[in-house]
Formats: C-alpha cells, sequence, structure tokens
C-alpha cells in the first residue's frame, strides 16, 4: 500500500539541488531569485482547479489549538493555508462538511482559521531561517558559527553520547535511587506534540535508557490547572470546558477565549454564538482582555486571589442552600438521574486524614444513622453532614462537612477584602450562577493557576461546578468528545512506545516530577532531610521544565552531561530564568555537550554547540490526536508534511518512505542506513534542514541502541489487512503505524485518514445531527466519574520543602517561598506583572512570521491611567519596571482604564534578543539581524526569583507551575 507521493524524481533532484546550491546556511539570501516569495507575496491565489495547485490537509501548529488546515500548494511551494472543513474546531456543527465527503470535493469548501495559521508561508520561507548544521567556533553565546555536513555533526555528537550509554553503572552508588548514567542525557522539547512524544519516549527512554527523555514545557503554561483537576478526578480527567452550545451563563477565570485558550479560533465563534442566542458571561481577569470586554461582567480581581473570590461565592451558595443536593448526596455514578457524583458523603479520618474504608477498600458513608459502603447505600445516598461519626473506633467527618467548615472560616466581607471584589458583586454573581441550573459553568485557565497558590485557586474554582451539578448534562462542564487512539492499547492495535529488547528508564528526572522524596530518594533524604535543596513535586505529571536548568546549575539531585533541546525558549520564556540559563549553559563543565533543533538561532539555540536545522510544523508528521475539551465529538488528528518530497527505496523487504522537506535533499536517516550496510543507492547525501525523527533515527544507528533497525515493534495481534511496520527505518515507518491504529479505532481506511488529515466524527451522520453530540439531557460523551472536594493525597503527602502535609481543602493561601514563607514585596514593588497572548501570536515562536508583526509591530507595558498620573507618566513614554534584586526592562507605556490600578500588563511574544534578531557569524562571514523581531518588551526579564533558592522564580510546589503572575515591580520613567 502506498500512501505517500511527491518521490524524488531526476527532475525535482535537479530543482531541489539549485535550491539549496543558492541557499547559504543561514541569510537573507536563502530564496534565489526568489519564486516562493513571489508566488506567496506578489499574486493573488490560484484556484484550487488550476493545472500544479495541490491541496493537503494536514494540522496547524502556530498554536496549541491543533485546527485542522488545508494548505494550498502550487509547483511545490505553499502559498495559503485555510482551516479543514472536516475539522470541528474549523467550523460549527451546521456548517462542517459530513466526514464522507470526498477530499477532491472538500478542497473547494474552506473552513476557518486564524491570522496565525494563515501566515505560515512566512514562516517556511522565513529569509533567517538555519538550512544546514551549524558548529559553534567560538565561546558559548558568541554568535560565531561554521557551516557543517550532517555527516560531521552525527558523527561527533554520536561519539560524545557512547561514552554516557551506560545502562548499568549508577551515576552516584551511594545514591542508587539517581539511576546509571545515561540518565546524564537530558532531553527538553518546547513544543512536541503526541505523536512525536511517543517516538522519543520510546528511542530515548527504551532505547537510549535515560530517564530524562522528555522534560516538555507544561510547568510554563498551565500545569496547576492540570494537575488540580487530576487531583479532583483521580488522574481521569485534567481539562473540562462549558458545552458553549448550550449553557446559559458561563463565568470565566483568568481565561481569554477570544485572544488565548485553545481551541482559540473555536473557542470565539461559540461565544459569538453563545452571546448572540442570549447567554450570560463574566469573566474575572485583572485585565479587561477582549473576552472581558464582551462580557456581561468584568470582575477585575486582585491577581492570584482567585480562590478567595470563588470561596466567598460558595459560602453564599452554601448558606442560602443553592447547592443541588440530589447531586451532592449521590454515593456512586450512574444514579438518580446523574452520571458523575463527589466525595461530599464520603468519611474522612481524622486521625490521618485519609478517606475510611472497608476492608475490601470502598469508601463509607453514612445513611439514615448507619455506615455503608458508598456503593452499597440505600438508593444510593449518604448524608451530607452526619456529625462525627466512629469508624472502627476512629472519628470521621464527611468531605462535605470538611469542605463546608473551610469555605465558613471567612466572611463574605474578608473575601472580598482579599480579592479586591465587593461583597454585593460576590453575592449578585453567586445568585446568577445559581439560577441556571445544570446551564451555569465556571472555567479557569492559566490567570488563576499561574501563581504559588494555583492548585488551591483551581481546587476552589471547581468545587463551583460541582455544587450546582453541572458534570455531564447538556449546556454543563464537559470533558469533551475524546480521541481516537493513535498510540495501540485496543484489540487490533500495535504498541507505539513499546521497544522490543528495549530497556526500561529507571531512577529520577533531574527535574524531580512525579516523585516523592522520602519514598523514591531514600538516600538523599537520609542524608539531606527537610528543607529539600530543591522542591519535589509528586504531583506533578508534566515535568518541571522551569526548574531544569536551575536543577543542572546545581547539580540536583545529580550532574548531567548532555542537553538536547528541541524547539525551546527556556530563557525567553520562563520568567526569571535569563541569568540562570545563560551562566549555567555558558559552563562546559555543568553541560558538557549541547545539541539544539532549531528553524532560527533563537534565544536557547544560540548557546548550543551543535544547532540541527530543523523542519517547520508545518513539514512534519505526528497525531495530537486529541481536542479541546470545548470540542464534543471525538477527533483523530492526523499531521503530515505539505511540501517537500520522498525518496522511495526496499529495506528488509518493504518499501520505504523517507521524507525530503522544503530547501533540503537527501535524508539523514537513510544515510545512516546506507552507511551501515542495509540499504545502497546513489540519492544524494543529506543536506538541509530535516525532519527531527529522522535525525534521531540516525543518531540511534550510530549508537546502536534499541529502538530502530529490524523487528522493534512487537505487531503481535496486529489486525490484518494493514501495512504495519515492524522494522523502524524511518520517520514514516513509525508513523504508518500510528495511522493504521487511528484506523483500528475508527474502522476508517488508513488512506482516507492520511487524505483527510485526520478522522473525525460522526462518521455515520451529518455534523449538524444534535444525537453526534448529546444523548437526551444529556453531553454524549461523560465524564461519569468521582468528583473530589477533599484531597487525600494532599493530607498523606509531606511538602519536601517544609515537612508538612499539604492542605487537603480549597483555601486562601498568599504567595510564598520554596520554605512556605510569605512572599511580600511591601510598597518598594507596588504593581503586580501580568501577561497575555495576542490573538495573532502564540508563545515565543510566532515573531518569525513577517505578517504578524505587521498587525502590531512592538507592545507595551499596560497601566491604568490613574496610575500614570500619580506617577506624573504619559501615554507614549518610556518607561522601566525594576524587579526585587535588580532586574529590570525598559519599554513604552499605554494607559487604560482596562487594567486595576496597581496591576501592569505586557503581552507575551515581543522583545526578543535572537530568533533571527541578532547578527551572528558564518563561516566568518556576518549575517545580518532582524531588528523588528527586537522590538517591543518581554516581561519575564523581571520575573520574580525564589528569595530562597535564588535561581529560580516562584513556583506552584503542588502543581508545578512557574509562578508567573506573583512578579512585583517598581515603575519609573525611563532615564
Amino acid at each position: 500500500m502506498s500512501l505517500l507521493h511527491r518521490n524524488l524524481t531526476r527532475r525535482r533532484f535537479i530543482e531541489l539541488s539549485s535550491v539549496a546550491a543558492a541557499a547559504t546556511a543561514v541569510a537573507p539570501s536563502l530564496l534565489p531569485g526568489s519564486k516562493a516569495e513571489a508566488a506567496t507575496y506578489g499574486r493573488p491565489d490560484p484556484l484550487e482547479t488550476e493545472t500544479g495547485v495541490e491541496t493537503v490537509f494536514t494540522m496547524c501548529l502556530m498554536c496549541h489549538s491543533r485546527c485542522g488546515a488545508m494548505a494550498k500548494v502550487k509547483n511545490g511551494v505553499l502559498l495559503k493555508v485555510d482551516g479543514s472543513p472536516y475539522h470541528p474546531n474549523c467550523l460549527d456543527p451546521e456548517e462542517r462538511l459530513p466526514y464522507a465527503t470526498p477530499a477532491s470535493e472538500a478542497k473547494l469548501h474552506r473552513g476557518k482559521n486564524c491570522a496565525k495559521s494563515q501566515a505560515y508561508p512566512t514562516l517556511i520561507y522565513d529569509p533567517q531561517r538555519v538550512k544546514t548544521p551549524l558548529k559553534r567556533v567560538g565561546p558559548r553565546g558568541s554568535g560565531q558559527w561554521q557551516a557543517i555536513s550532517w555527516k560531521q555533526a552525527l558523527d561527533e555528537i554520536a561519539e560524545h553520547l557512547r561514552s554516557i550509554r551506560d545502562v548499568e553503572t549508577p551515576i552516584d552508588p551511594n545514591f542508587p535511587e539517581f539511576g546509571p548514567k545515561s540518565n546524564q542525557l537530558v532531553l527538553s522539547f518546547g513544543r512536541w506534540q503526541h505523536g512525536q512524544k511517543e517516538f522519543t519516549d520510546r528511542l530515548f527512554g527504551s532505547g537510549f535508557g535515560t530517564v530524562n527523555f522528555r522534560h516538555d514545557h507544561t510547568s510554563i503554561c498551565e500545569v496547576s490547572h492540570h494537575t488540580a483537576f487530576n487531583l479532583m478526578t483521580d488522574y481521569k480527567k485534567n481539562h473540562f470546558k462549558p458545552d458553549l452550545e448550550n449553557a446559559e451563563y458561563v463565568i470565566w477565570f483568568g481565561a481569554s477565549v477570544l485572544e488565548a485558550d485553545f481551541p482559540h479560533q473555536t473557542l470565539a465563534r461559540m461565544v459569538a454564538n453563545f452571546l448572540a442566542r442570549g447567554g450570560k458571561m463574566v469573566t474575572v481577569d485583572p485585565r479587561c482582555s477582549k473576552t472581558a470586554g464582551k462580557s456581561h461582567r468584568w470582575v477585575p480581581i486582585k491577581p492570584g486571589t482567585d480562590a478567595a473570590f470563588a470561596l466567598g461565592m460558595a459560602r453564599w451558595i452554601i448558606d442560602n442552600g443553592r447547592y443541588d443536593e440530589n447531586f451532592l448526596t449521590n454515593t456512586k455514578a450512574n444514579v438518580n438521574g446523574e452520571k458523575s457524583y463527589t466525595d461530599a458523603t464520603f468519611l474522612v479520618r481524622l486521625s490521618d486524614g485519609k478517606f475510611a474504608k472497608d476492608a475490601a477498600g470502598n469508601y463509607l458513608v453514612v445513611n439514615g444513622g448507619q455506615v455503608y459502603p458508598a456503593n452499597d447505600a440505600p438508593g444510593a445516598k449518604g448524608e451530607l453532614d452526619p456529625g462525627v461519626v466512629e469508624v472502627d473506633g476512629q472519628p470521621c467527618r464527611t468531605a462535605w462537612s470538611l469542605y463546608v467548615e473551610r469555605v465558613r472560616e471567612k466572611t463574605l466581607e474578608e473575601y472580598a477584602d482579599i480579592s479586591g471584589v465587593p461583597v454585593d458583586m460576590i453575592v449578585d454573581i453567586a445568585r446568577e450562577f445559581t439560577s441556571y441550573g445544570k446551564r451555569a459553568v465556571v472555567n479557569p485557565y492559566r490567570g488563576p493557576v499561574k501563581h504559588t497558590n494555583g492548585v488551591y485557586n483551581a481546587l476552589a474554582i471547581g468545587t463551583l461546578n460541582m455544587l450546582v451539578g453541572n458534570f455531564d448534562w447538556k449546556g454543563g462542564n464537559s470533558g469533551g468528545g475524546g480521541r481516537f487512539k493513535f498510540e495501540g492499547g485496543i484489540p487490533g492495535s500495535v504498541n507505539i512506545k513499546k521497544v522490543v529488547g528495549g530497556v526500561s528508564p529507571k531512577g529520577i528526572p533531574i527535574s524531580r516530577h512525579s516523585k516523592v522524596y522520602e519514598k523514591d530518594a531514600p538516600n538523599l533524604f537520609a542524608r539531606d532531610g527537610y528543607p529539600a535543596k530543591r522542591p519535589w513535586t509528586p504531583f506533578n505529571r508534566d515535568w518541571l521544565y522551569h526548574d531544569l536548568i536551575p536543577s543542572i546549575a546545581d547539580g540536583y539531585p545529580y550532574p548531567i552531561d548532555t542537553l538536547i533541546t528541541y524547539w525551546n525558549a527556556l530563557p525567553y520564556a520562563t520568567p526569571a530564568q535569563r541569568e540562570v540559563f545563560e551562566r549555567t549553559v555558558a559552563d562546559p563543565e555543568k553541560i558538557k555537550l549541547f545539541v539544539a533543533f532549531d528553524v532560527v538561532i533563537g534565544e536557547t539555540s544560540r548557546w548550543a554547540d551543535y544547532i540541527l536545522p530543523d523542519s517547520t510544523s508545518i513539514e512534519r508528521w505526528g497525531s495530537p490526536a486529541d481536542a479541546s475539551p470545548a470540542v464534543t465529538t471525538k477527533v483523530g488528528n492526523f499531521r503530515k508534511p505539505v511540501v517537500g518530497s520522498y525518496i522511495t527505496v526496499e529495506i528488509n523487504g518493504k518499501e520505504r518512505k523517507f521524507y525530503v522537506p522544503t530547501f533540503a535533499r537527501g535524508n539523514v536517516a537513510l544515510d545512516a542506513w546506507r552507511e551501515k550496510g542495509e540499504v545502497s543507492g546513489n540519492w544524494p547525501e543529506a543536506e538541509g534542514p530535516q525532519l527531527a525523527e529522522d535525525v534521531f533515527i540516525a543518531l540511534a544507528v550510530r549508537l546502536g541502541i534499541p529502538g530502530v533497525g529490524r523487528n522493534t515493534f512487537d505487531l503481535t495481534g496486529a489486525k490484518e489487512g494493514l501495512d504495519w511496520r515492524a522494522d523502524l527505518y524511518s520517520a514514516w515507518d513509525y508513523y504508518l503505524n500510528v495511522l493504521n491504529n487511528l484506523s483500528v479505532d475508527s474502522g476508517v481506511p488508513p488512506e482516507e485518514i492520511l487524505e483527510k488529515g485526520g478522522v473525525f466524527a460522526p462518521l455515520d451522520r451529518e455534523p449538524k445531527d444534535p444525537a453526534a453530540r448529546y444523548d437526551g439531557p444529556y453531553l454524549k460523551s461523560q465524564f461519569k466519574g468521582l468528583l473530589h472536594f477533599y484531597i487525600e493525597a494532599l493530607a498523606t503527602t509531606k511538602d519536601s520543602m517544609t515537612g508538612k502535609p499539604y492542605d487537603p481543602l480549597p483555601g486562601v493561601h498568599p504567595v510564598t517561598d520554596a520554605l512556605g514563607r510569605e512572599v511580600d514585596d511591601g510598597d518598594e514593588y507596588p504593581f503586580a506583572v501580568v501577561t497575555y497572548k495576542d490573538a495573532y501570536h502564540g508563545q515565543a515562536r510566532t515573531v518569525q512570521n513577517s505578517w504578524l508583526r505587521l498587525i502590531k509591530p512592538e507592545n507595551f507595558i499596560e497601566m491604568n491611567r490613574a496610575d500614570g498620573q500619580r506617577l506624573g507618566i504619559r501615554d507614549g513614554d518610556w518607561v522601566k519596571l525594576t524587579a526585587p534584586g535588580g532586574a529590570s526592562v525598559e519599554g513604552r507605556v499605554k494607559l487604560m482604564e482596562g487594567i486595576r490600578p496597581g496591576v501592569i500588563a505586557v503581552s507575551h511574544h515581543y522583545g526578543h534578543w535572537a530568533s533571527g534578531a541578532e547578527t551572528v557569524k558564518v563561516n566568518g562571514q556576518t549575517v545580518p539581524g532582524d531588528s523588528a523581531r527586537a522590538l517591543g518588551v518581554q516581561s519575564n526579564l523581571v520575573g520574580r526569583l525564589d528569595p530562597h533558592l535564588g535561581n529560580v522564580c516562584l513556583m506552584d510546589k503542588i502543581g508545578g507551575s512557574a509562578a508567573f503572575f506573583d512578579a512585583r515591580v517598581r515603575v519609573e520613567k525611563a532615564s
């Protein structure tokens, strides 16, 4: 079965060779003459039906929304990107094409997409793009490079990695819990989506044997949100969204769905429709975001006090009996008209904070004065507050009674004083929220959670949804439509992570996420006790990105050897990290080898020993198979390259496809197999940008590790009739198995999934049919699980820094350092700093898109007009922000009423010092930077350092988040 095309013909090879010969390593002359530039910028778009025009369905990755994309390509040049008419992100249900629509017809229908996606041509054809491996020839960070071949780069990197690939010898015999020397290889990905994640997990985890196989970015994104909802759902679901199609009242806490969140453009359309049919919306945010501007109420809360506002609402709701008692008194799922249930009636032992259970491990409840296992309670009902109850001689109370006691610890007036929200506003919103039955939803995102108290803010907000019992209901709180499985785990599929003959990585990740200090590091704990040298975050399942470099700097818990980064902007995107990052990576004793994948010379890669030129996000494979829970139908996304070509060869009896990106020729993985003697041929040696997976395969071949080559996938039980790959020679071998897994789960042929850029339910009816999304009064896709007011795991786990158990209930907590001491910068630094994303940018990376920079060339320091007048600052003045410790940034001020007094707002994306902004030397020749990329200000540079740790920003020790919004600054006119 041949699913791919655009094979590398002799004519195409000659065309690509001429392009590659004309292109330098990094230079504005990247596009010779530039046919691509002329086609993209200078002419109207050709019709889809014109000769030479190809329509390719794929996935966008300008942000994390995972929208379908429809690329228009002519003669190998990307001209335009629209939304996919198949994808639920890109069209409303009434507009979407049925999945059965042939691709030849679908290409004549456009889905919707945002400005970021439309700007893809400026990413591929960026004049600052790196197009050959670069080797550092001056000191790290000096900007002096030599262009080298892929063979030289990979030979030299492999030679070094070989010296630490040891899965038996411990890093330190005195601390065997650290694991073997292979753990001294650390990988860190800025954006590496599913499909890709599993690829490197298998290759570097099960192949190389490092436990540090994936330090991804989530701790600087929203990880405390995910941790909070993982704790609330026993790690069953970390993300909910309102069913906006039928909701009537929505409160957004720190989520600007008209500018950011995800899927951004989808939520924006949903909100517009919601408002048009009379829905009411409240936005809680210190900044009057675009979402707040369209809301019925804007609540300009003090940053980080969301728990106080939420608990104030809860107090009024409880005191006035406005909660859903039927929902709260249920003791199991699928009873009394409800699909999900809570722990409200479950008994908690007061002696040790654990839930009371019977010998079989069942939760216990009280009904009619008698104690029952929750599953056996009469009528599946329990009492919310039976008082103190003895179980096996242990005094117990219900989770509900403990929660209510916590809520009533403060008065409404105290909650109002803490949050800065007036009592009457708290009461009005609580009354409104409880006036719409199941069709009222609160939804937090990044705003409340990027604080040291982030998990507690999210838990306090999340319990409001439990009070009204809106889970699984039409118009209520949705966990989304789910996804088709790409990774295996169902009958007939193949486990893409399993490596035949592989190893099991063991030990402690350098950032210590998901590990319990006392249990997982007993020898280290015996030596150090409390406090640990650095925090351990046992509840965070998403790595600890912001503490990676500081941990490397301290050599804690062990020193590393090699760092490999991919699409990574650590010093730019992480609060207060530039200085410690640059100091650490400049030291060859801290990091002996530093390799970076990048499309430009970025803030991270400028410090590397080798820069490996990456394909762009529209020139790669992937299966970010899920969608946001805002989408209530099942999704199976599949990304494929829209430009480039393929080399086809036969290896071990199978036709193998090797991808050749734009401005490249040859393939590094194919070169590696040829050198190993597995294949012969006269295709060109690899040059230009390459697919990262193929680069990793080429490294693995050189290292001789498991995970590549013959019989590396276990095909036992795989569905017959599909082109499964037991061998892994190229990225396509792997992604073909991914594609086949999607086919097994969905029943759709892999050729069709590939052609249409994924598989999207409904498959058996029109997308507009409500039965695709709803089951009578319920959502079709339901959570049907347990929701916690009381978090036992917090009560029974000790903070690695204080030695004290965590608080198991939602509560108001101040900003604290790693030792739990309150951080109060007082009147000297009176302004809180918050950040936000513009609708037309995505994180650090979209500065490379010239079309997007034209929309707003620079950002501003946004300040309340009254604050400006008090300080003698006028609109447009150049001002300076100074943080405790002396770090400072300067920028142009914009005065406005739409921000809470005492708060400064700065949008992300701007103020780059690399990413094409920096002038460098390659082969002794000066390559000028693009000064437009340096415009504006980056407020992360004045992030708040933890006063105890000293080399990392404040963090949420439960959730694992970098505390972006706990920064405080002094504002003055710049001299």
